[in-house]
């Protein structure tokens, strides 16, 4: 997997040995990566925890670092309509600017379910992906949304609660 922290080129060699067998296999990979004039401050959307029916928000803040104005388009995967909306879905992204778009977010219990291979294994924390697309960018804008579900009830098994002594004064 090819994942570079920087733009620039990596030149990897690498030297496989098989077992019972005296050639080796010998072969080098080379990668190399640019900055995409089109990018997100933040790729890691943290909503922390959340309230099953509740109305939460927060801002996209996109980046251009190029030279012209870029389109740039929310889409919902069908399966997440009913729980995350972008408002607006589409701008502009002036030169060397900064765009702002809202997330709402409305998890409901059923999130959990419709979004079975983002979630921890018997827990209610999600790490879904998302991409907003640009037309002119050969690569969309990758981010994920992540959220801890939550019922807003509290059930308490006793009756009566004793705090201690309370000292009273300055």
């Amino acid at each position: 997997k090819f994942a570079p922290l920087r733009a620039g080129y990596e030149r990897q060699a690498v030297l496989v040995k098989f077992e019972g067998y005296d050639q080796d296999l010998e072969f080098t990979i080379l990668g190399s990566s640019i900055e995409v004039p089109i990018y997100l401050e933040e790729a890691l959307h943290d909503f922390r925890c959340v309230v099953h029916g509740k109305l939460y928000r927060k801002k996209l803040l996109i980046h251009n670092r190029g030279k012209i104005a870029m389109k740039c388009i929310a889409s919902v995967p069908p399966k997440y309509k009913d729980y995350i909306d972008y408002q607006p879905d589409m701008g502009f992204v002036q030169p060397v600017a900064s765009f702002e778009m809202g997330i709402k977010f409305r998890p409901q219990h059923e999130l959990v379910k419709a979004s079975i291979p983002y979630c921890l294994e018997d827990s209610d924390v999600l790490a879904i992906p998302f991409k907003l697309k640009c037309p002119d960018q050969k690569l969309p804008v990758l981010y994920t949304l992540n959220a801890r579900l939550t019922s807003g009830y509290l059930n308490f098994s006793a009756n009566v609660f004793e705090f201690g002594n309370f000292y009273l004064g300055r």
